[in-house]
């Protein structure tokens, strides 16, 4: 029988006008790195240090429905906005370049996943506009 999960408040984000976290990401190969979309305020926010300290990774008006980090680069962070479809940032949030190639133009986006085998295969769920 596997333990039982354990819950700690990350007392950083209280700095922050959230009233909740949307999405949360932890790097696969530093538990102490972890990021989280919190809503009202539209940003994605980065820790290093384990979630005592949070600040802005630059995407602040977005809404951000879900993220993953790249195993293989946890530089990589790929994430998901509602209306605009799929982002990366290739060093660690500083910036951020729109993916939607082969997405349907006026598609509205719900989740998103990373193949665990290929991490450079991304799933998207969709809704045509």
């Amino acid at each position: 029988m596997s333990p039982e999960p354990t819950w700690r408040h990350w007392p950083g984000l209280g700095s922050l006008p959230v009233k909740s976290v949307h999405s949360v990401a932890v790097d696969p190969t530093d538990d102490q790195t972890r990021y989280a979309s919190v809503v009202p305020c539209c940003g994605f926010y980065k820790t290093t240090n384990g979630g005592d300290d949070w600040t802005s990774t630059g995407s602040s008006g977005l809404f951000l429905h879900d993220a993953v980090v790249d195993p293989t680069s946890p530089t990589n962070v790929y994430v998901l906005e509602s209306l605009r479809g799929t982002y990366k940032t290739i060093d660690g949030g500083a910036n951020w370049l729109l993916m939607n190639s082969g997405i349907a133009a006026g598609a509205s986006f719900g989740e998103l996943a990373m193949d665990p085998n290929s991490p450079a295969t991304l799933y998207v769920t969709t809704q045509a506009g």
